[in-house]
């Protein structure tokens, strides 16, 4: 497939041609079918663009070391359920760039949606380790450690993403779901307020 990127050393290269006195009839016919042939596959890949789901499948299979590509596919699996997809792509990007913290809480947050909890802990302990500020990875702990009834490790973590993030964790998520339980020790009001 030839990527976008690519094109501007094509232009340069026919724009050099066009502007040069020799360029006869071969020179003619051999840029018609480049152009005709960057024309189809333009054809094609905007059949990609139809949705972000034809986009990121195509792209993740059209190039599969690309670590964003991987992640964004894997999200489309959560979203239309299929999990176990979205976990092998989450692993493989892993394997692409073991360094980088999203795949880890991506792969923790469709465990816990699996009810693969105690899997999905350290999982998330590594999102942590390498991305201590992202708010998403303390509410999933929440998120986890609620379900599983532990309510004391629940709060600290919900405490930890609505300090690190107050507007966005009382929006969305875990906490906002913790929001409508009523339980006395979680006193979001004060923790909002702070």
């Amino acid at each position: 497939m030839l990527c976008h990127r690519t094109l501007f050393h094509c232009r340069l290269f026919f724009s050099f041609l066009i502007a040069n006195k020799r360029f006869n009839r071969l020179g003619w016919i051999v840029f018609s079918i480049v152009i005709a042939s960057l024309f189809i596959r333009t054809f094609i890949r905007n059949k990609d663009w139809k949705s972000s789901e034809t986009l990121w499948l195509a792209t993740a299979k059209a190039s599969p070391n690309y670590v964003a590509s991987q992640v964004n596919a894997a999200n489309i699996y959560v979203l239309k359920g299929e999990y176990g997809k979205a976990v092998a792509m989450y692993k493989k990007a892993i394997e692409l760039s073991p360094n980088y913290s999203y795949s880890y809480y991506n792969l923790g947050y469709t465990l816990r949606l699996m009810k693969r909890r105690r899997e999905a802990i350290p999982i998330l302990n590594k999102a942590l380790q390498l991305n201590p500020t992202y708010w998403q990875s303390y509410e999933q702990f929440g998120a986890i450690y609620f379900e599983i009834g532990d309510f004391v490790n629940s709060e600290n973590y919900v405490r930890k993403a609505i300090l690190l993030a107050p507007k966005q964790s009382c929006q969305r998520g875990a906490s906002k779901n913790f929001l409508k339980i009523p339980l006395p020790f979680f006193d979001f009001k004060a923790l909002s307020t702070h």
